[in-house]
């Protein structure tokens, strides 16, 4: 049995380390710098590998618990069953939350069984000679930084298309096309819908990400709303710019592209 000291050694393990500084590195500097396919699963990867770790090392009697809450918790935030949750929590008027349906997204679980080998070992690994303390609190912020005060602005802000779901895709689709740096996914069946975009503008000179609501009227009506945009620049000019480079770069675009019905601005 180890003791609570060897156990918080676990915090201070090379691989747990490696893992904390790619996930910070990933969602503060590479996701902005480089967003796309690769840059979302890495944290996925990496968070699946410390969060439960983080965990057990504080509450060794229930590492089996934080295991099977962690893998039951990420399914059900990757699937469109928690748009409820992610839309009632939208509703109350504070910072606004959301996420990509992609089922490739829980490819990351197979991290799991790793982790739990990792903590299941007497020593994993000869851990550093730092506090434990210290990588604790690097962690929490880790977790709890998802969205930042200079990064993420919130826009709350609807656009009327006169377009079924599928042209709106078929029109992200074509932007993509025209610039390999643009970048969406995680369209899904559900009503109301959560996606990200990534779309170059002049605005910013690093690759903002948006967060869409896409909720379908009808057959031929649908309403996008502009969650939020994270971004580098903070500066409030940049930020009405970062809502023109939308309008203009995206929903202008799409409306006005000869493949799709188009519509008045409203």
């Amino acid at each position: 049995m180890q003791n609570r000291s060897q156990r918080l050694d676990l915090l201070t393990v090379p691989a747990f380390l490696l893992a904390l500084a790619l996930l910070l590195l990933n969602d503060w500097v590479w996701k902005t710098e480089y967003g796309n396919w690769f840059t979302g699963k890495l944290s996925d990867f990496a968070g699946l590998f410390v969060f439960p770790i983080f965990w057990t090392a504080i509450f060794p009697k229930h590492k089996h618990l934080i295991f099977t809450a962690v893998a039951v918790f990420f399914i059900f935030w990757k699937s469109p069953f928690s748009q409820c949750l992610i839309g009632g929590w939208n509703t109350l008027g504070m910072w606004q939350i959301g996420r990509v349906v992609d089922y490739s997204d829980l490819l990351a679980l197979s991290v799991l069984p790793l982790a739990f080998r990792f903590c299941n070992r007497s020593l994993p690994a000869l851990p550093l000679k730092v506090n434990p303390v210290f990588p604790m609190m690097i962690s929490i912020f880790a977790f709890t930084a998802t969205s930042r005060a200079d990064g993420t602005v919130a826009y709350d802000k609807p656009y009327l298309l006169k377009m079924s779901k599928n042209d709106f895709e078929k029109g992200l689709q074509k932007l993509t096309q025209e610039d390999a740096s643009n970048f969406y996914s995680g369209f899904s069946n559900s009503n109301p819908d959560t996606i990200t975009i990534r779309i170059k503008t002049e605005a910013c000179p690093r690759l903002p990400r948006y967060d869409l609501l896409i909720t379908v009227l009808n057959d031929s009506s649908i309403i996008v709303s502009m969650l939020s945009c994270e971004t580098i620049c903070d500066d409030e000019d940049d930020r009405i710019k970062m809502r023109q480079a939308f309008e203009s770069g995206v929903i202008d675009k799409i409306r006005n592209s000869k493949s799709l019905p188009s519509s008045p601005s409203k």
